[in-house]
C-alpha cells in the first residue's frame, strides 16, 4: 500500500487543480464531494435534506482533513458552522456551476486561510441579553481589534473577556451593517468582519 505524505495531501486539499495524482491534474474524490457545483445547487434549491446533510458532513470532513494535514493550521474554521460554509460554497458554486464540489472547497480553504487558528485557543462564552455564543479567545481578540480599528476607540473590556461595553460596541457595528443587533460575535457578524 502506497501512503501519501501529509504535505502532498495538503497540496491536494488546498489547490486541487494545481496538485494532483496525474500530470494533467486529475484526482479522485469520494462520496458526495465528487458531485458538481450544479448538483449541490440543485440539492440546495430543492431543499433536499438528506443530500444537504451529506454535503454538510463531507464539508466538515474536508475541513478536518485540512486541520490534520496542514502543519500551520490548528483550525481552518474556528467559528464557521457547516450552514455558513454551505452558504459560501453555494455562492461560489452559483458562479462556477461546472466545477466539482471538492475543487470549490479547495478554493474556499484559500479564502478561509487568513482567518484560521494556528494553535489551540481557549473558548470564551460571550453573553448578553439572555443569549450566548462560544467563541475562541483568539477570534474574540480579532473581533476586538477589528471593532477598535473601525471606531478608532479602545474598548475598556479586559483582554480575553466579554462584557457590556464589548456588547455595545458590537451592537453599534451591527447597526451600521444592517445586521441583527445581538451584541454578540455571532455567525453573521463574524462573517461581516472576516468575509
Amino acid at each position: 500500500m502506497r501512503l501519501i505524505s501529509p504535505a502532498a495531501f495538503v497540496l491536494c486539499l488546498s489547490a486541487p487543480t494545481s496538485y494532483a495524482a496525474t500530470s494533467d491534474g486529475a484526482f479522485a474524490a469520494d462520496g458526495i464531494g465528487s458531485q458538481s457545483c450544479s448538483a449541490f445547487l440543485e440539492a440546495a434549491k430543492g431543499q433536499d435534506r438528506q443530500a444537504l446533510g451529506y454535503y454538510a458532513s463531507w464539508i466538515e470532513g474536508f475541513m478536518t482533513g485540512v486541520n490534520v494535514f496542514r502543519d500551520d493550521t490548528f483550525d481552518i474554521t474556528p467559528w464557521q458552522t457547516a450552514p455558513l460554509l454551505m452558504g459560501k460554497l453555494g455562492t461560489y458554486c452559483a458562479a462556477n456551476p461546472d466545477l466539482g464540489v471538492v475543487v470549490a472547497l479547495g478554493r474556499l480553504v484559500a479564502v478561509l486561510e487568513p482567518h484560521r487558528l494556528t494553535e489551540p485557543s481557549e473558548t470564551v462564552q460571550a453573553r448578553t441579553g439572555g443569549r450566548a455564543v462560544a467563541v475562541p479567545a483568539a477570534v474574540l481578540a480579532r473581533v476586538r481589534g477589528a471593532i477598535e480599528a473601525e471606531t478608532g476607540e479602545a474598548l475598556s473590556t479586559p483582554e480575553g473577556s466579554f462584557d457590556a461595553d464589548f456588547a455595545a460596541a458590537l451592537r453599534s457595528y451591527q447597526s451600521g451593517r444592517g445586521l441583527e443587533e445581538s451584541g454578540l460575535p455571532d455567525q453573521r457578524t463574524l462573517n461581516a468582519l472576516f468575509p
